[in-house]
């Protein structure tokens, strides 16, 4: 069986002059594929101006407060950006390192328990790649 070849490559947009960064926002390419960073190339110009604030104050703020961010969703142990009908989906690893590795188009009532669930079986995944690739990276 083929092994994946899962790398993290980092997101970096403008930063208000003066800022600190706090946190590193990383996506998942998996297999020379990314789903994040794919579906970030379709926006429309509104939304990815939207979504690189928020990517900027993730960067520079523990926690972006955005009705568009949650951290947390309901039992699950990532979050997800959320500019209608867009979702990105993200963790946090070793508290200052988010990492965005999933993409849905949310259409009326699709994203159910089943979903979430896959979601989170990706997540644990790329988790696990993530450990190993910061132990390469030391």
């Amino acid at each position: 069986m083929k092994e994946n070849k899962i790398e993290f490559k980092e997101i970096t947009v403008p930063l208000p002059a003066g800022s600190k960064v706090i946190n590193t926002l990383y996506y998942v390419v998996d297999n020379g594929r990314s789903d994040v960073f794919e579906n970030l190339e379709e926006l429309d110009s509104k939304t990815f101006r939207v979504i690189n604030r928020i990517f900027a104050h993730m960067i520079i703020k523990d926690k972006c407060r955005s009705e568009m961010v949650q951290y947390r969703l309901n039992k699950h142990p990532y979050g997800e950006i959320k500019p209608m009908p867009h979702r990105f989906f993200f963790f946090r690893k070793y508290g200052n390192h988010i990492i965005f590795f999933d993409y849905r188009k949310k259409k009326k009532k699709s994203l159910g328990e089943k979903v979430y669930s896959i979601i989170e079986e990706k997540m644990r995944k790329y988790e696990e790649a993530f450990e190993r690739y910061r132990k390469e990276s030391k």
